[in-house]
């Protein structure tokens, strides 16, 4: 089964090495966007109801 994700951090390094560490050991997971801040992350997640999100637990503004 295929999962769909999202992953929600505000430091773009920390998104893109989560990212490739799905990608070489979790392959059932397909990463579907990324957001910066809160409201973007919002914005996506309710445009493409993932059906797991990545969250980081200190955001600015969170």
């Amino acid at each position: 089964m295929r999962l769909d994700a999202i992953i929600v951090d505000d430091e773009t390094l920390a998104r893109e090495n989560l990212q490739i560490l799905l990608e070489d050991f979790c392959p059932e997971i397909s990463v579907i966007g990324g957001a910066s801040n809160i409201a973007a992350a919002k914005a996506l997640i309710e445009e493409k109801k993932p059906q797991v999100v990545f969250l980081d637990i200190r955001m600015p503004s969170g």
